[in-house]
């Protein structure tokens, strides 16, 4: 189980049980769900930090808690806090020898969908409230790789971001100058009703042949539903 990463969504903390009532318990059920998988007790945050060694690269994978304010009254806002991203700093402090750093969270960071729609049955919305926090953060920290989840469309994209007087961690000033590559994961399991545009199941597959190199592949599933089919592969240089 070391070797998997989980981090919780929006339906792992469920508020509202199924006769419609608030379930105060809702973070219990998923520190205990975390004990049972990985029979050790998660940080209050539920994050979880480790390092990898793939051949002669050493990769670290930070899981961050994106649901820290769901609720009935914020249903589908995501928001990660500094809590968590000054102990993923501290943690790369400590750890010199992780060539490639990459953070995994369950919102989305950037738009998805053609237009985020708002429902008309429960208010909920959804949207990463400190996103330009965490963008900035994970450049400070030279962290070029984000993973995401939560509306089962695969997306792949790169940004640079560029912030000529950018007041560092250390209080530096500086020109931040980073390339964020971001992948959103499709779905392997949500109902027909609930899926991507290409309106298929899919997953991905992702490596690096080196520490400025990351490849993607996405497997998506067939027509007739039996397995999945390779649909192509991206190749994403890290560095600018």
């Amino acid at each position: 189980n070391k070797h998997i990463i989980i981090v919780p969504g929006n339906h792992d903390i469920e508020w509202v049980d199924s006769k419609g009532n608030i379930d105060t318990n809702a973070e219990l059920n998923y520190y205990n769900f975390y004990y049972s998988f990985y029979n050790a007790y998660p940080e209050k945050s539920f994050m979880r930090i480790g390092k990898f060694k793939i051949n002669d690269l050493t990769l670290g994978v930070a899981a961050l808690n994106s649901c820290r304010l769901e609720s009935p009254e914020n249903a589908g806002f995501g928001y990660i806090g500094n809590e968590q991203l000054t102990r993923l700093r501290d943690y790369l402090d400590k750890n010199r020898d992780v060539d490639v750093m990459c953070v995994v969270c369950h919102h989305h960071l950037l738009p998805v969908n053609f237009v985020e729609e708002i429902r008309t049955d429960d208010k909920r919305v959804s949207i990463m409230l400190d996103a330009e926090l965490v963008i900035r953060s994970l450049l400070d920290d030279k962290i070029g790789i984000i993973i995401h989840g939560h509306q089962h469309q695969p997306y792949y994209t790169q940004i640079r971001r560029v912030i000529p007087e950018y007041i560092d961690h250390t209080g530096k000033k500086i020109k931040l100058d980073g390339l964020l590559t971001v992948i959103g994961g499709g779905s392997c399991g949500v109902k027909q009703s609930e899926i991507n545009v290409i309106g298929r199941h899919t997953y991905n597959l992702i490596s690096f042949p080196n520490k400025d190199k990351l490849n993607i592949k996405t497997r998506v599933k067939s027509s007739n539903g039996i397995g999945f089919y390779d649909d192509g592969e991206l190749i994403f240089d890290l560095k600018n």
